[in-house]
């Protein structure tokens, strides 16, 4: 997607759905379909890290509520996407009506493996995710 247009979905549909998302929060209100979208920002240099987020998926099995996430390659190995899992599901599980977060990570990728299960997440079952397996981790309240 070209920046222009990135920048133009980020600030008309985003934003304005993170801001509905904590203000469901705020009010005690269902999440249902909303997702929230976080960035992950290195404190020292003020960088962008990585993304940190939450939605509905549709190819996990009920509570099908997800947390995704992604970290830049000069980022990588320094615990941010750990942290970051760990918080949001943490943030979920005690401030939401969500009973349970997932997270799914390919068969072949140790590393995010790891993320899913240092936050907190056990090891539920294999999924066939767009013709892939996956490792479906889940945390409950």
């Amino acid at each position: 997607m070209p920046p222009a247009q990135r920048h133009q979905w980020l600030w008309r549909y985003e934003l304005p759905e993170n801001e509905r998302c904590l203000a469901a929060v705020a009010r005690g209100q269902p999440l249902g379909e909303l997702r929230l979208r976080l960035a992950m920002v290195e404190r020292l240099s003020g960088q962008l890290a990585g993304l940190c987020c939450t939605g509905i998926k549709t190819e996990l099995p009920s509570p099908n509520r997800e947390v995704v996430y992604a970290v830049a390659d000069r980022f990588r190995g320094r615990g941010y996407a750990t942290q970051a899992v760990t918080a949001l599901v943490e943030y979920l599980l005690s401030q939401t009506d969500v009973p349970a977060v997932s997270g799914v990570a390919h068969d072949d990728n140790a590393a995010s493996q790891r993320v899913l299960q240092k936050s907190g997440m056990r090891l539920v079952g294999t999924l066939d995710i767009h013709g892939a397996p996956h490792h479906h981790y889940q945390r409950s309240r």
